[in-house]
């Protein structure tokens, strides 16, 4: 009977011991805070030549800050301006980093040309063998920068559009790679993998190196976004939602079909979620719609949202509204998980915002003025400032499906 109780105890033992590891070995993709960083104002500049603000970039190895217009490229610390670089002008929308080598691409769909900047310095110009390059994304194991663009075959036009990915390594031509009938919008890199996705017009191209990898068919993209710490890409196209992993496609869902317009998405790392702008359910009401683990969890409504910033450091989102009404013409909204903060006014209409990951500062241009929302040392927790404005709750209006 001993030895039967000594049987009974020791199996019972093994079995908190095998529990217990299979407990230890799980680790969760949500991470939660405690108490929510606000951001402060710290500093705001005015730029010498006012013009359409362009994209925002940050090398959080030396902590520049590229803001780029259709006039110059001007490169921040903190909140001091360093240099200001002529780039040839052009409508620089797209920019990308290399931080490894210290290089910035500014992609000029204008003058079909890509500026590569090192440090802060012009080291060339590429001309691009597509017309009107629209995006460029960098494969950081590589250091490849791969730009998208179309061209015809024939310079008259004779022959359909044709889509092209140049691959650049600073100011040399790698490669040149032909898409054929694929019209490609934007391109992502997956830093985990090493892969590269480029999609457009119903499908989505995996590269590895100068290689195609994979092809999978999709609806008519619009905008995509990766989740740097396990390498998902989320794509999104006409109101559904891809999920791919390693040159894969392993999810899909349909979203809402009363969103109406939906433009952008992006991905908070630490919680794995994606946030989705899209234009509401009435006219100038503008929301955000989170999705986690393929599931709509929440709908904040914003204003007549213009872009969105990722702060990986504290979790938050900036979000910048176009509201179009009085003195709070441009507003950015700061949003945690799905609570907005704080909402905090702009010169004017907010379109670009950049993120410093390194200290979560968050980088905003009208245009006219660069706005900096930062966490001072002791000042993380201020809850708002004079030129806050209050965040009055609404009631969620009744859905209206879009014609």
């Amino acid at each position: 009977m001993c030895i039967r109780n000594r049987l009974i105890m020791l199996l019972a033992i093994l079995v908190l011991l095998v529990s217990s590891c299979q407990s230890t070995s799980r680790t969760s993709e949500i991470v939660e805070f405690a108490t929510p960083h606000v951001p402060v104002v710290v500093g705001k500049i005015k730029v010498k030549n006012p013009s359409s603000p362009g994209g925002i970039v940050v090398n959080a190895r030396t902590g520049y800050v590229y803001i780029a217009n259709t006039q110059e490229v001007a490169v921040l610390k903190g909140t001091d301006v360093i240099k200001e670089i002529q780039t040839g002008g052009g409508d620089a929308k797209s920019m990308a980093v290399d931080e490894a080598n210290g290089l910035v691409y500014v992609v000029n769909s204008d003058k079909d040309a890509v500026t590569v900047i090192q440090d802060t310095e012009v080291i060339g110009t590429v001309l691009t063998v597509g017309k009107n390059p629209s995006d460029i994304a960098i494969e950081p194991r590589s250091g490849f920068a791969y730009v998208v663009s179309s061209y015809r075959s024939r310079p008259l036009g004779i022959e359909p559009l044709e889509g092209n990915i140049l691959v650049l390594s600073g100011t040399r031509v790698i490669g040149n790679i032909n898409l054929g009938p694929l019209i490609p919008r934007r391109a992502v890199a997956d830093p985990v993998g090493g892969y590269v996705y480029a999609g457009g017009s119903k499908e989505m191209l995996v590269l590895k190196g100068l290689h195609k990898i994979a092809r999978h068919k999709i609806k008519s993209l619009d905008s995509m976004a990766v989740n740097p710490r396990t390498g998902e890409v989320y794509a999104l196209a006409s109101q559904t939602l891809y999920r791919f992993k390693e040159s894969k496609l392993i999810d899909s869902v349909e979203l809402p079909p009363d969103l109406g317009n939906t433009w952008q998405i992006r991905v908070q790392p630490l919680t794995g979620a994606v946030y989705i702008p899209h234009s509401g359910y009435v006219p100038s009401e503008g929301r955000i719609l989170v999705v986690r683990e393929m599931k709509a969890v929440a709908d904040i409504q914003v204003g007549a949202l213009a872009t969105l910033g990722i702060d990986p450091l504290f979790g938050n989102i900036f979000v910048g509204n176009h509201t179009g009404r009085g003195k709070d013409v441009g507003t950015v909204m700061v949003v945690n998980d799905t609570k907005v903060l704080a909402t905090y006014r702009m010169e004017w209409l907010p379109y670009s915002i950049g993120v410093n990951p390194a200290n979560g500062w968050g980088y905003v241009f009208d245009g006219t003025t660069i706005t900096v929302l930062g966490y001072p040392q002791n000042k993380l927790t201020v809850p708002a400032q004079t030129e806050t404005i209050p965040v009055t709750p609404k009631i969620h209006p009744t859905p209206v499906v879009y014609p």
